[in-house]
């Protein structure tokens, strides 16, 4: 009889013991782990980081060049780097950067660049040019913001 209860005893024990350790796990993963999980604190960093990526972006402007099919094409491209200093790079070196998208585009054509996997292969491409002379950060994405066909 004894015997029972103390193995009564110790499972209680071993359950409540249980209970407690799966409640601070619970509340470390969401508390201290994974933090700003839920509402108002993911829209602002969303907020934050739309603006942030609007300080580190750089439109290269109109640029009207012709494509492999004899084809015209006016295109806008907006960069967005890592950090200032490659911002400011970026802005200098502006004559690579449309270096780079002049001999990308030579090289397509009208049916590439209308598919959605031609324009993104094309931004790739345009992304590890652009990372290939950058010496202070990195392009983080070069995103097509307009695009016409002539």
């Amino acid at each position: 009889m004894m015997k029972n209860n103390r193995l009564l005893n110790l499972s209680i024990i071993l359950l409540i013991a249980i209970t407690l350790l799966g409640g601070i796990m619970f509340v470390l993963y969401e508390y201290i782990l994974v933090p700003n999980a839920s509402g108002q604190d993911s829209k602002e960093q969303k907020v934050l980081s739309v603006q942030k990526l609007n300080e580190l972006s750089v439109e290269t402007g109109d640029i009207t060049t012709n494509l492999m099919d004899n084809r015209y094409i006016i295109v806008n491209f907006t960069i967005i780097v890592d950090n200032e200093k490659a911002k400011e790079e970026l802005v200098l070196g502006m004559f690579l950067v449309k270096n780079e998208i002049l001999r990308a585009l030579s090289s397509l054509s009208v049916e590439e660049l209308s598919a959605e996997e031609g324009i993104n292969a094309l931004e790739a491409r345009l992304t590890m040019g652009f990372n290939s002379f950058l010496q202070q950060g990195e392009v983080v994405r070069v995103v097509t913001t307009n695009k016409l066909f002539q």
